[in-house]
């Protein structure tokens, strides 16, 4: 059998075949981003959509324009922040018309439809793509990067599947000790939204801002506080060797040496549950490796809003045994 496949996979030939393996490479990533975007629309809208039967379906490609961040909407992102007054007389918007008009439409007509038809249906009106794919794809970045932590990882998957008997459901991702871990020291080094934002409702004295100032710092009622999560988690004040991937900081021998406030991952229940359901899904069936394109070590693209690697995100996936 051997001589007679052989002649199937000269050099020559499995060059041919690149473009191939590419193109079904492309499409398990695709398939892999739309499948977060079908449970967004179910657990958000209640909407039922199938990517596989329906690739361009309206909401996967709506849903992709509205956390795809380009330069006019980083440039509006700072206009409604620095000057929501003249953006408001100006009638900027930071999305399209259709893609708000679609959104609008959708949330207004699936509350319309729940009140007449007297449908309830624990969900929530947060599309949440963009935090799902900026934390499975670090995710499988690091466990690719860290096989000890990947393998540790697959041990406690496949345990907690033997377990329950290939059933997953909430209790069982919940008690995940390690899995916990893992996810938050993801969040750590990549939180999905590398900044928040909050508005002061009263008057509060900070303080001194050091010892050479003679007067109070004070936060007035109105004013929007920017709050550098990034930053804040690579801070070695707060977080030893903050660029180490370690998930032992969040062990229960660890963990309560974090500061409070100090570890802010945007995301949290639903986006985290969904984050630890894929990868969990992923490295039971999947083992994930660097490939010769994977970033290495880690460098962030200064051409996008959104945290994404110099090149963009390579991995290898080889079917566990």
């Amino acid at each position: 059998m051997r001589s007679t496949l052989s002649p199937a996979f000269t050099s020559s030939k499995i060059r041919l075949m690149v473009p191939f393996m590419e193109e079904a490479g492309n499409q398990m990533i695709a398939a892999l981003m739309k499948k977060t975007a079908e449970t967004g629309a179910s657990c958000a809208f209640g909407l039922k959509v199938d990517s596989h039967l329906d690739a361009n379906n309206t909401f996967y490609e709506q849903g992709k324009t509205a956390s795809s961040f380009k330069m006019r909407q980083l440039l509006m992102f700072f206009a409604y922040s620095a000057f929501p007054s003249i953006v408001k007389r100006l009638k900027l918007t930071l999305f399209s018309k259709d893609t708000t008009n679609f959104f609008i439409s959708l949330v207004l007509d699936t509350m319309k439809n729940r009140e007449e038809n007297n449908i309830i249906r624990p969900d929530m009106i947060h599309l949440l793509m963009e935090a799902k794919k900026v934390g499975m794809s670090f995710a499988l970045h690091e466990l690719a990067l860290h096989p000890e932590v990947q393998e540790r990882l697959a041990q406690e998957i496949k345990d907690t599947h033997e377990r329950s008997k290939g059933k997953l459901d909430f209790n069982l991702i919940q008690n995940m000790q390690y899995m916990d871990m893992v996810v938050s020291e993801v969040l750590r080094l990549w939180p999905p939204g590398i900044s928040l934002d909050r508005l002061c409702c009263k008057d509060y004295n900070m303080g001194k801002p050091n010892k050479y100032e003679n007067r109070d710092f004070i936060l007035r009622k109105g004013d929007l506080v920017a709050i550098p999560m990034f930053s804040i988690h690579r801070d070695a004040k707060y977080f030893p060797d903050p660029e180490k991937f370690d998930p032992e900081r969040f062990s229960d021998e660890n963990k309560h040496l974090i500061k409070s406030m100090t570890y802010m991952p945007f995301g949290s229940r639903f986006a985290l549950l969904e984050l630890k359901m894929l990868i969990y899904q992923i490295i039971l069936h999947m083992e994930v490796s660097p490939c010769e394109k994977t970033c290495i070590p880690s460098k962030l693209s200064v051409e996008s809003v959104n945290l994404r690697l110099v090149g963009d995100h390579w991995l290898n996936f080889k079917i566990r045994q």
